[in-house]
């Protein structure tokens, strides 16, 4: 279809990131990963916090993507602290183990599943 976007006001973006930040604990200590691609809107959530928190971003390669055993690999070498997945994804994801991850995002569409805390 025709592309299509909307004014953001800096008012608006600076809520998000100061929300975020605050409520996951975001400090530039803090490595993320950004999985959605630059034309889905979750992008500006997956950069724009983690900017103005100073912390690292990495932009995954496309080649793991959808090789959960490799995106894993992957966060835990890189240290990834925080992430971004979707919701698909994530209740695959959750089935591995992780040890780098503090926190895990997602959205798009209804968890059917989740983990007990702390697992």
């Amino acid at each position: 279809g025709q592309p299509k976007g909307v004014m953001v006001e800096h008012q608006s973006l600076v809520n998000l990131c100061c929300w975020h930040n605050g409520a996951f604990g975001v400090t530039a200590e803090d490595r993320s990963a950004k999985y959605a691609g630059f034309g889905f809107d979750a992008s500006v959530w997956e950069l724009f916090p983690y900017w103005v928190a100073g912390a690292e971003i990495h932009v995954i390669d496309e080649s793991i993507r959808m090789d959960l055993e490799a995106l894993n690999r992957y966060f835990e070498t890189n240290s990834i602290t925080i992430t971004f997945l979707p919701t698909q994804l994530c209740e695959q994801f959750m089935e591995l183990e992780n040890r780098s991850l503090r926190v895990l995002l997602t959205g798009g569409d209804k968890l059917k599943r989740a983990l007990p805390p702390g697992r």
